[in-house]
């Protein structure tokens, strides 16, 4: 069973493409229509529309979530390819328009918003059916988790930016019950799927502090401040007891700025 989850993307590709187009023109299908006038998710007219320059959306979509498993879930050899190559990953499954190697910052934001529409048909299809019968008794966030993130610690969550809702941001380093909170909140949005209601999870400041990018690299420098104190609390410690009191209250100035500079940093972070 491992297999197939580490592989749902590439193996299920197709009904979960079918799922995203259910998804993003679903003001439109809706019985209740007009109480709604906008999808629960959005894609690119790429992935959309046919069109003469794009060939037929639906199978540009099936092309592109099969890129993102790759990129991933790793390929059949356990090797993953880096952004510069996804272009030609894409171009594979058959994808158009036909891209370039240049033209992977463009497909890098493909995977960010086809990520975060694949979450949403996940969701819906689990609350369906499960994938697999001896998920019957998990809730549907569980089995959304189990499927996605369980088996895959390279699976960033994606979600709108906090400022921007046509903006997809990928949270790398929250762990299961952050993740699994997050997956509740867009459960309980996609059972209400009220007018106007924006879509995905609704992240704290201090979350979107703690749990992207710029959150890790302010752990990181943190740290450093932190060792960096201690060594020279120690050093200094040393100058005072052999009597070098000019060096020891030098490095208590150094310690009395980094020890600034880490109050600056808990502030801000």
């Amino acid at each position: 069973m491992t297999n197939l989850i580490a592989d749902s993307l590439s193996a299920h590709a197709e009904s979960i493409a079918k799922t995203m187009h259910e998804l993003a023109q679903w003001s439109k299908t809706h019985p209740n229509s007009r109480k709604y006038n906008r999808g629960l998710i959005k894609l690119p007219p790429v992935f959309l529309q046919n069109s003469d320059k794009h060939g037929d959306g639906f199978k540009n979509l099936v092309a592109m979530i099969k890129t993102i498993g790759v990129y991933e879930d790793g390929d059949e050899s356990g090797n993953f390819p880096t952004l510069s190559e996804l272009p030609a990953l894409y171009n594979k499954f058959g994808g158009l328009p036909y891209l370039e190697d240049k033209d992977f910052r463009k497909l890098h934001n493909w995977v960010r918003q086809v990520g975060f529409g694949i979450r949403a048909a996940v969701m819906e299809q689990e609350d369906k059916k499960p994938l697999f019968n001896d998920w019957a008794n998990f809730t549907v966030p569980e089995r959304v988790y189990q499927r996605l993130y369980r088996h895959n610690e390279r699976r960033s969550f994606i979600t709108c930016s906090q400022h921007n809702p046509n903006e997809y941001k990928p949270l790398r380093y929250a762990d299961e019950q952050v993740k699994m909170k997050w997956i509740e909140q867009e459960y309980q949005q996609r059972k209400s799927r009220k007018k106007n209601e924006k879509y995905g999870a609704k992240l704290t400041e201090q979350e979107w502090r703690e749990y992207g990018l710029s959150g890790q690299q302010g752990k990181q420098i943190r740290k450093q401040l932190e060792n960096g104190i201690h060594h020279l609390l120690e050093l200094a410690e040393k100058y005072d007891n052999t009597g070098r009191y000019e060096q020891a209250d030098a490095i208590t100035h150094r310690i009395n700025k980094m020890t600034a500079d880490l109050v600056a940093l808990d502030v801000k972070g």
